[in-house]
């Protein structure tokens, strides 16, 4: 798709993308490696340590973690613990 400034060389996208999971009991840290913004939302979890997240122009909920603005490649992590297992989307 080319961008609304009509340069063919620059691209923009989204991805969505969900799955049906279990995740068992425990305490797990997610990390996302993203050029510029994303959002990752697991229903059920609630994050309750972040790293590097930022969310001008967004909402973060707290089963969320996010970057919404411009950046170079660069981490996000999440961290949730969870009592017993979740099955969730």
């Amino acid at each position: 798709m080319t961008a609304a400034t009509g340069d063919p060389l620059r691209e923009e996208y989204a991805i969505r993308a969900s799955a049906f999971v279990t995740i068992p009991a425990g305490t797990y840290t997610i990390g996302v490696n993203s050029d510029d913004g994303f959002q990752l939302t697991i229903p059920g979890v609630n994050f309750t340590a972040r790293v590097n997240e930022n969310y001008s122009g967004s909402t973060s909920t707290a089963s969320q973690i996010t970057y919404g603005a411009a950046r170079g490649s660069a981490d996000t992590l999440g961290t949730f613990t969870l009592a017993t297992a979740l099955t969730t989307t």
